[in-house]
């Protein structure tokens, strides 16, 4: 059986991208599949995938960037695996090794990297271009170790990696149909409200989604972990009404659950680093499209783009208020057309934006790496 090894230094064992849907996908496929990560909870062989721990949980970056990928890939080489996929910026240092020793080697670029470095608060503004080109000039030299990258999407309607990978293939953050999509029920009992799921940060729009709160009629429900208990206490000071609601940390369960009791779901990510320009939405877009809401959501040129297809929603200015809360108030007003845009949603879910699609180009290219390979 062909051994697979997907490593990580930062990314949780439950880590939606690699172990639900990567991972678990690999084994359905016929591989021996084994992941490893940093932390300090015992090895585990879930769905088939054998989970496997450095036992020790890195406390701050520099432990991560110097010791814990270290730990890592010692580990990971450990499994003298025939491919190996890691997915955080820091291992790909290690490219060139697992080459030299006739490794196939992927590099999953969960995002674009030099774009995300100029957003990084921990990085004095004065050196985070510096930063981002240094990182630039490494990437492109360790790509040459890498037989194919994975990356959810292109940006501005280009491959980020032409000229750098030998190959790219686009893997989006897509729900599996058998989540939530099968999860929708059309006659669910539907509260006045809107959501908002994921992580709860500035750079993902939630203060303007507090000062949005103010402008409507029914309830605004947030959920997800906070950037900072400083930042939690802002945004929920904003409200004056009551009606912004913090559902705390959900299961996916309650998700789901919070998505079937809700009718809007928004997704208004600044113009920060990548957002604007990559050609893909939020992966918690997908999951309202699924679910049948209609999403209110950042006017990227993509989103902009996409509504025209599939009329799933609305688009708004991120850092607008005002035209957050009418969008939230037309389609809260407006029942059928938001049923209409809903229907849209899942529609796109059903014919393209699914996780099953992606799961065969994922599929075909480790069978590629085996039958023919390619030239180092």
């Amino acid at each position: 059986m062909i051994k697979v090894c997907h490593f990580s230094s930062v990314h949780s064992r439950h880590d939606v991208r690699i172990f639900q849907k990567q991972c678990v996908s690999l084994v359905k496929a016929g591989y021996d599949v084994t992941f490893v990560v940093c932390d300090d909870i015992e090895d585990e062989i879930i769905d088939g995938v054998k989970i496997v721990s450095t036992g020790y949980k890195q406390k701050n970056r520099l432990e991560r960037y110097f010791s814990s990928s270290k730990r890592v890939f010692r580990l990971a080489f450990k499994i003298d695996a025939d491919i190996y996929c890691f997915h955080d910026p820091e291992l790909l240092r290690f490219a060139k090794y697992l080459k030299h020793k006739n490794k196939k080697v992927i590099f999953d670029s969960h995002e674009f990297y030099a774009l995300q470095l100029l957003t990084k608060t921990y990085i004095p503004k004065c050196l985070r271009k510096l930063v981002s080109q240094i990182y630039q000039v490494v990437e492109k030299h360790s790509l040459r170790y890498v037989d194919a990258v994975l990356t959810p999407c292109t940006i501005n309607g280009k491959n980020y990696f032409q000229n750098k990978a030998k190959k790219t293939i686009f893997i989006g953050n897509f729900p599996k149909i058998s989540e939530f999509y099968n999860a929708f029920i059309p006659d669910s009992t539907k509260e006045n409200s809107a959501c908002y799921t994921g992580s709860l940060t500035f750079e993902r729009g939630l203060y303007h989604l507090g000062l949005a709160s103010n402008k409507i009629e029914g309830r605004l429900v947030l959920a997800g972990e906070f950037s900072s208990k400083e930042f939690e206490e802002k945004v929920m000071g904003i409200n004056k009404k009551g009606n912004l609601v913090y559902a705390g940390i959900l299961s996916k369960d309650d998700v789901v659950h919070l998505y079937k009791k809700s009718k809007i779901g928004i997704c208004t990510l600044l113009d920060a680093g990548q957002y604007y320009q990559i050609d893909t939405l939020p992966t918690k877009a997908y999951e309202y499209m699924s679910m049948g809401l209609p999403v209110i959501i950042s006017d990227t040129r993509y989103a902009v783009k996409l509504l025209k297809k599939y009329s799933f929603g609305l688009p708004v200015k991120s850092d607008n208020a005002d035209e957050i809360s009418k969008a939230i108030m037309y389609l809260l007003e407006n029942s059928k057309i938001a049923i209409q845009m809903g229907e849209e949603g899942r529609r796109a879910v059903r014919d393209i934006f699914n996780w099953e699609n992606e799961a065969i180009k994922l599929r075909q290219l480790y069978s590629e790496l085996l039958e023919k390979g390619y030239e180092d």
